[in-house]
């Protein structure tokens, strides 16, 4: 792991322009979210970088930590812009918004994990990148994103199983315990 972390800090100029090219390429706005996204575009980005990979020696690690950091962009952007119209609908910052980039590192991790994973299992079985991709379609509708989880009753553990729905719910206490909390 920490030869991994070495080799990763070695090549981050090529894991820099990687993710400028996935943003430049790619860059689009996803109604699923960043999670999905980073993973959509992970799973096959080993496999459509198979010319330059098989050419020289880099981390390969670089190709789906790339993708999960293109999306992360995108992300980036929209919640500045949701900054400034909170900002304009008078919704000031408390303290719980401390938590709030603890809750997006472990949703960053998450997805750059999943991300490697399903990319290197995707290299043996070319057929993973259709199974995530309903995985991850009808995923969303167990993912406490358009709903609260508290709405299922006693079903709502069921669903907060679902990493990205702890993760997700998390962020939604922080943002409602801020709204409560600002004077």
């Amino acid at each position: 792991m920490k030869e991994m972390i070495q080799e990763l800090i070695q090549y981050r100029h090529l894991l820099y322009m990687l993710t400028w090219r996935d943003i430049k390429i790619k860059y689009k706005q996803s109604i699923m979210g960043f999670f999905i996204a980073s993973i959509r575009f992970a799973v096959n980005s080993l496999v459509s970088n198979m010319n330059l990979i098989t050419k020289i020696y880099f981390p390969r690690e670089v190709f789906p930590l790339a993708a999960v950091m293109g999306n992360f962009f995108d992300f980036a952007v929209a919640s500045i812009l949701l900054i400034i119209i909170l900002s304009i609908a008078g919704i000031g910052a408390s303290i719980y918004l401390v938590w709030l980039p603890l809750l997006l590192i472990l949703l960053i991790s998450l997805a750059a994990g999943l991300g490697m994973l399903l990319s290197c299992a995707n290299l043996f079985f070319r057929d993973v990148k259709y199974i995530v991709e309903v995985l991850l379609t009808m995923g969303i509708f167990f993912t406490p994103v358009f709903y609260e989880a508290e709405m299922f009753g006693k079903w709502a553990p069921v669903l907060l199983l679902n990493p990205v729905g702890a993760i997700l719910e998390s962020i939604n206490a922080v943002v409602e315990l801020n709204r409560f909390a600002v004077v």
